[in-house]
C-alpha cells in the first residue's frame, strides 16, 4: 500500500448566502416503452444513502449560492463521495495535475464550510472515479505514467497499484476486500490480498462501436451487479466480427472467480447515452438515457426499480420517464436520499449561464419536490457529480467551472 497524505492549507471566501426554494415536481409518468428508442441515464457519481433514512423532503432549498473553491485556480475534474458515515469528500485535478481532496466535508455544518485545509492524495493524475463501497466511496486513478491504483475506501488514502494501460477508468464499486472495476476495454475485480498481479478480467469485453458505458454496486460479500451497454447479442467476442452499436442495457451478477450471470436486458433502438446504477435498501434504481440518434426528439431519461439480485421489480415491467422527451443533457448525475432517486441534469438554453435542474422521485417511483439554480457565479461546463448524505437529508454537487479556471461545490437541502 502507498499512502499519499501531504497537507497544505488555503484560504477560503465564502459567497453571499441565499435561499432558493422551489416545490412541485418536474418529470414525466411511468408507462413509455423501452422499445421506443427512449431509455437511457448516467452518471458516474456514487449515491450515498442507500442505507440512510427516508427523508421528509417536500421541497429542496439551495444553501447558499454555488460557489468556487478559490485557491483552485486552474483545478477541474471534480469528484464527489463519502468519505464515512458523517463526512463526505471532494476531490479535484490540480493545475500541476496532482488529486487534491477535502475529505471532511460536513454536511450539517454551516455552508459553506471554512475549507481550511486540504489533502494532496496523488501527486500526479491523468484520470480518477469513485463508486460505492461499504466504507464510503471507492476510488480508482490511472497516474501520469499510466499506471492503475485502487482503493475501496478514499477517505483512508491507501491506494493499491496494480498495472500500466492505456485505456481510462469508468467505473468502480467495493465490497470488503474486493474490488470491482470497469475500464473502456472491459470489466475487472482484484483484491488487496491479490497484489498488483492479482488482476482478474470478465467477460464480456466492450466491443461496440459506440460509447463504452458501465455502473456497478456491490451486493452480498464479494458480489456486484453491474449494468453495461452491450450489442443487441450481448457477449459477443470481439475476434472476427465488426464492431457493433451499443443498443442494449445488460445486468449481471459477478461474483469473485466466477462469470457474470445475466439478470435482465433492456434492448433499445439507438446507441446509449447516459447510464447509471443507484444502491437502496429494496436494490438499486438503473438510470438510462439513448442518444437520440434515430428519434425524431430526444427520448426521455428513463429508470428502472431493481430488487436485489438486478431484476426488475414487480410491477416495474415497464419504465418510469423522469424527464419529457425533447429535454437534452450533455450531464446527468445520480444521488439517492434513502430509497428516493434525485437525478441532475443541464438546461443550457438559458444563455445567461447554464441550469442545474434537479429532480426526486421516491421510494415507489412517485415524483417528488425539484429545484433549479443557475450557474452564473460558476459557469458550468462540465463533469457534474452529485452525493447523498446518509442521513438522507441533503446533497452535495459539483462541477467543472472552466470560464474561472476552477471547481464548483453547492449545497441542496430538503426542507419538510
Amino acid at each position: 500500500m502507498k499512502r499519499f497524505a501531504l497537507l497544505c492549507s488555503f484560504a477560503f471566501a465564502c459567497s453571499a448566502r441565499s435561499s432558493l426554494e422551489t416545490s412541485g415536481a418536474v418529470g414525466g409518468s411511468a408507462g413509455s416503452s423501452s422499445s421506443d428508442g427512449a431509455s437511457t441515464a448516467s452518471s458516474n457519481s456514487t449515491g450515498g444513502g442507500g442505507s440512510g433514512g427516508q427523508s421528509n423532503c417536500s421541497t429542496f432549498a439551495l444553501d447558499g449560492e454555488p460557489y468556487l473553491v478559490p485557491f483552485a485556480r486552474n483545478a477541474s475534474a471534480p469528484e464527489v463521495g463519502s468519505a464515512n458515515d458523517v463526512e463526505l469528500f471532494l476531490t479535484w485535478r490540480a493545475q500541476d495535475g496532482a488529486l487534491v481532496a477535502n475529505t471532511s466535508l460536513t454536511p450539517s455544518s454551516v455552508w459553506p464550510d471554512p475549507f481550511d485545509s486540504s489533502v494532496v492524495l496523488v501527486p500526479s493524475v491523468s484520470s480518477f472515479v469513485v463508486g460505492p463501497s461499504p466504507y464510503g466511496s471507492a476510488g480508482v486513478f490511472r497516474d501520469a505514467e499510466g499506471s492503475f491504483w485502487l482503493s475501496a475506501a478514499v477517505g483512508t488514502f491507501d491506494f493499491l497499484p496494480l498495472y500500466d494501460s492505456p485505456t481510462e477508468p469508468l467505473y468502480v464499486a467495493s465490497n470488503q476486500e474486493v474490488i470491482f472495476f470497469s475500464r473502456n476495454d472491459g470489466l475487472y475485480m482484484t483484491t488487496e490480498s491479490y497484489g498488483p498481479s492479482g488482476l482478474i478480467s470478465y467477460d464480456p469485453p466492450f466491443c461496440i462501436a459506440s460509447k463504452a458505458l458501465a455502473s456497478a454496486i456491490p451486493l452480498a460479500f464479494g458480489e456486484f451487479l453491474v449494468a453495461s451497454v452491450d450489442s443487441a447479442e450481448p457477449g459477443q467476442s470481439c475476434f472476427g466480427q465488426g464492431f457493433e452499436l451499443g443498443t442494449n442495457v445488460v445486468t449481471r451478477r459477478y461474483a469473485e472467480l466466477q462469470d457474470g450471470v445475466v439478470v435482465e436486458q433492456f434492448p433499445q433502438v439507438e446507441p446509449l447515452l447516459h447510464l447509471g446504477l443507484a444502491p437502496t435498501t429494496f436494490g438499486s434504481w438503473l438510470v438510462y438515457q439513448t442518444d437520440g440518434s434515430t428519434s425524431e426528439t430526444m427520448p426521455p431519461i428513463y429508470a428502472y426499480r431493481l430488487d436485489s439480485s438486478g431484476a426488475r421489480l414487480s410491477g416495474s415491467s415497464e419504465p418510469l420517464a423522469l424527464t419529457l422527451a425533447g429535454e437534452s443533457s450533455s450531464e446527468l448525475a445520480l444521488a439517492t436520499m434513502g430509497d428516493a432517486l434525485v437525478i441532475a441534469t443541464i438546461d443550457a438554453v438559458d444563455p445567461s449561464a447554464p441550469v442545474v435542474v434537479l429532480r426526486r422521485f421516491e421510494a415507489d417511483g412517485s415524483p417528488g419536490p425539484a429545484t433549479s439554480f443557475p450557474t452564473n457565479a460558476a459557469w458550468l461546463t462540465g463533469h457534474l457529480r452529485m452525493v447523498g448524505t446518509q442521513d438522507g437529508q441533503s446533497l452535495l454537487l459539483s462541477w467543472s467551472a472552466e470560464l474561472d479556471a476552477s471547481v464548483a461545490v453547492a449545497k441542496v437541502e430538503c426542507r419538510p
